[in-house]
Order: structure tokens, then C-alpha cells, then sequence
């Protein structure tokens, strides 16, 4: 029988806002990786964290802000351990954009990050829906959609 890393009562995240687990992957170690989003009092954040598969602790956890709502679509853990997540994040310049990160898997720390939009005016929305790594950790590969909204219609991307 597996472990369990949730304890009675014990929270990542805890106060009055509301705070959502989207997301769970394994390392190759067995440690958990979670992505949700929390709510800092005006808007949402990205909130990512790591779960030590003896103890259940927290091994690192990290908060994305990027200054509007931000919220994870998707995660990936690689066979090294480090930590992707794909969400959308809307951006100070009015758009929805895709925002992908690369955390260390020993650290939390950000390797890289990158957001892309779909070029369109403020009314674009662009949501990513899904992400995977190759095998060899070489290429990220991100899905989602654009929707226009003066045009109506969706397309891929």
C-alpha cells in the first residue's frame, strides 16, 4: 500500500480566499508535484508545488503573478524531475496569453519561462490546454486555442 502525502488537515494554502489543486504528477522518485491556482485578495495566481513521497512536506513551492488572473492548464513532469506548466495569464497589455514555465525539479526555481500570444488585439483570447516533453527533455510541445472574439470564431495553435 502507497503512502499518503495528504495528513489530516494539513494544507498547502489555507485563508478565506479560495485556492484550487488542478494538476498532479511523480517525479521518477515518486515525490508529488501539484499546480492549482490561489488567490492573493484581487486576482489568481499560478501556485506549483513539490511533496516529499517520505514525509508528505513540502519540498518547494512557488507563486507565479503575472499581474492579472493567472491560471495552470497543464503539467508535466520530465525524466529528470523538472517541472512544466502551461496556463494562461493575462497580461497587463489587456491580453490572454499562454504562459509556460520550466522549474528545476530540485529547486522551484525557474529555468525558463515564456509567454506567447496569438498577435491578435485586446479582444484575443489565447488558453493553452495541454503540454508534454519529449523523452530526451529536448522539446516542450503546448496546445491550446485562440478564440477572437470580433470575428467569433476558434483556431488551433
Amino acid at each position: 500500500m502507497g503512502k499518503s502525502l495528504v495528513r489530516e488537515g494539513a494544507t498547502a494554502c489555507s485563508g478565506t480566499n479560495p485556492d484550487t489543486g488542478q494538476f498532479v504528477g511523480m517525479d521518477v522518485s515518486g515525490n508529488v508535484v501539484m499546480s492549482g491556482y490561489v488567490s492573493n485578495g484581487t486576482d489568481f495566481d499560478i501556485y506549483t508545488a513539490k511533496y516529499n513521497v517520505a514525509t508528505g512536506v513540502i519540498t518547494w513551492q512557488t507563486t507565479y503573478n503575472g499581474g492579472y488572473d493567472d491560471e495552470p492548464k497543464g503539467l508535466w513532469v520530465d525524466t529528470t524531475g523538472d517541472v512544466y506548466v502551461t496556463g494562461y495569464t493575462w497580461t497587463l497589455a489587456g491580453r490572454y496569453e499562454f504562459y509556460t514555465v520550466r522549474y528545476s525539479g530540485a529547486t522551484g526555481s525557474p529555468v525558463w519561462q515564456k509567454t506567447f500570444g496569438s498577435g491578435g488585439n485586446n479582444d484575443d483570447v489565447t488558453v493553452p490546454s495541454g503540454i508534454v516533453v519529449d523523452e530526451a527533455n529536448n522539446a516542450v510541445y503546448v496546445t491550446g486555442y485562440t478564440f477572437k472574439v470580433l470575428e467569433g470564431n476558434y483556431d488551433i495553435q
